[in-house]
C-alpha cells in the first residue's frame, strides 16, 4: 500500500524552508494556548493508554495532536517534524513507540531533522532498530541538514559541535574505569551523565567555548 504520506516532504535548506514552517501553525493559533494549557502542560486531557509515566512535555505534544484527531475522526496521517534530532534516542522517538502501540489507526510520518553527521548516521540506525517503527502504517524521513532564516550562506551553513572522539573516550572511559566515575550513571534512567554533550551543538562557536576551551576541541560539519 501507499506510505502514510507520499506528498509531505519539506522544502530545501533556507528562508523556504521556514516559511513553510510558519504557515503549518498559522491557522490553528487561535485555539493553540487553550489546547496546549490543558492537554501539553497541564495534562488534564483523557489519553489513550496510561502515558502518566512521562513528564517530558515533547511527548505531550505528539500524544495530543494524536487525541485530537482520533475525537475528530481524522484518521488521515500525522506528519511530526523534529528539527536537531541529534542521534534519535529520545522523548520523540519515546512519543511515537507510545504512539503506534495506543493510537496504531492513525499513520505516522515523521520528519527527522539533523545537521551533524555523526548523530545523523546514528539517527538513522535507531530509528531502523526500532521494533514498533517497522510495520505498516510508519514512515520515517531523515533530512541531513538545518533549518535556518538568515544564517545560510548560498544554502549552506556551518554546525560547529566538540570532536565526537573527545565524548567517546570520556564514555569509554566511564565504562571502563567505574571506580574513577563513579556517578557517571547515576541518572533515572541510567544513562551516561554527559549524555547531553552528544546534543551540543550551535551555530555559535562561543557556546562551545563555554564547554571546550581548547579550539583544537571544537570542531564543524
Amino acid at each position: 500500500g501507499a506510505n502514510p504520506s507520499e506528498s509531505v516532504t519539506i522544502p530545501p535548506l533556507g528562508n523556504s524552508r521556514s516559511k513553510f514552517f510558519t504557515e503549518q501553525t498559522a491557522p490553528n493559533l487561535a485555539t493553540l494556548p487553550e489546547w496546549y494549557a490543558n492537554c501539553v502542560h497541564r495534562k488534564e486531557t483523557t489519553l489513550q493508554g496510561n502515558p502518566g509515566r512521562f513528564r517530558d512535555e515533547q511527548i505531550y505534544h505528539v500524544l495530543c495532536l494524536l487525541e485530537d484527531k482520533l475525537s475528530k475522526k481524522d484518521l488521515s496521517p500525522l506528519v511530526v517534524v523534529q528539527v536537531g534530532s541529534n542521534d534519535g534516542d529520545d522523548a520523540v522517538r519515546e512519543a511515537l513507540i507510545y504512539a503506534r502501540r495506543h493510537y496504531s489507526s492513525i499513520p505516522i510520518k515523521v520528519v527527522l531533522v539533523e545537521p551533524t553527521q555523526r548523530n545523523f548516521e546514528r539517527l538513522k540506525k535507531v530509528y531502523s532498530s526500532t521494533a514498533a517503527f517497522q510495520g505498516p502504517g510508519f514512515e520515517a524521513e531523515f533530512v541531513h541538514g538545518a533549518v535556518c532564516d538568515d544564517c545560510c550562506v548560498n544554502d549552506r551553513v556551518k554546525i560547529y559541535h566538540p570532536k565526537w572522539s573527545i565524548i567517546e573516550q570520556w564514555y569509554r572511559d566511564a565504562v571502563d574505569h567505574p571506580e574513577k566515575h563513579p556517578k557517571a550513571f547515576d541518572t533515572p534512567d541510567g544513562s551516561w551523565r554527559q549524555k547531553w554533550l552528544y546534543e551540543l551543538n550551535s551555530l555559535d562557536p562561543e557556546n562551545l567555548k563555554k564547554n571546550f576551551k581548547n579550539d583544537a576541541d571544537i570542531t564543524y560539519d
